[in-house]
């Protein structure tokens, strides 16, 4: 059994309220970045599932909290995928991704910073929701250069990734100012 030695006398019972009391961001834009992503099947079991974790890059109180979008690529109804498919080429756009209309793996959406605009929604799922019943939806994708003004540097394809520099010749490093 691993040994955690833990003194937990400091630990107030506010700290302990507060455990599992979360509550749903107000809806905003806010900048996040794509962490992880999976392609599931769908519940239903009759689509495929890309399931996108974000985490919020704001300074502020929201610094950290992670949402997931669930984008139905796989699916008997068109609508369904139609919406979803666009949603995907937002993020996209978003990101600044050197070829929107073809994403072959979902990694290539991970670890650049997007604006989402964040939505509240009463949570079908009592579970699922905040003290209040309400959980978050991300609305819409959005590229930074919509809030900032500039436009994010597009990631680099694997097979364009930077090669390492040759080292730097012996007589070269006499000429380093510290």
């Amino acid at each position: 059994m691993p040994r955690i030695n833990q003194r937990l006398d400091t630990v107030t019972d506010d700290d302990m309220a507060g455990v599992g009391a979360w509550r749903a961001m107000e809806a905003g834009e806010y900048r996040f970045l794509c962490e992880a992503s999976d392609y599931k099947p769908a519940n239903s079991g009759d689509g495929m599932v890309l399931h996108l974790e974000h985490r919020c890059v704001e300074p502020d109180r929201y610094a950290g909290k992670q949402l997931r979008d669930f984008l139905t690529l796989e699916h008997s109804n068109s609508d369904t995928v139609r919406i979803a498919r666009a949603k995907l080429k937002q993020l996209a756009v978003a990101i600044g991704h050197a070829n929107p209309d073809v994403i072959d793996n979902s990694e290539e959406l991970h670890n650049v910073i997007f604006i989402a605009q964040v939505g509240v929604e009463t949570a079908k799922n009592p579970r699922y929701g905040d003290a209040d019943g309400n959980q978050n939806r991300i609305v819409c994708y959005k590229p930074l250069a919509d809030a900032s003004g500039t436009t994010p540097t597009p990631p680099r394809p694997q097979s364009e990734a930077p090669q390492p520099e040759s080292p730097i010749p012996a007589h070269a490093a006499d000429d380093v100012p510290f």
